[in-house]
């Protein structure tokens, strides 16, 4: 359960860098 829990919060912070990435370049094109 515990190794779950960190591996599900791993996952977001890894969704989360990606997502920020995404906005990131998004906003570079469109500049």
């Amino acid at each position: 359960m515990n190794r779950t829990k960190r591996g599900l919060e791993k996952l977001r912070a890894d969704y989360t860098d990606e997502f920020q990435c995404c906005k990131f370049l998004n906003y570079i094109m469109s500049a």
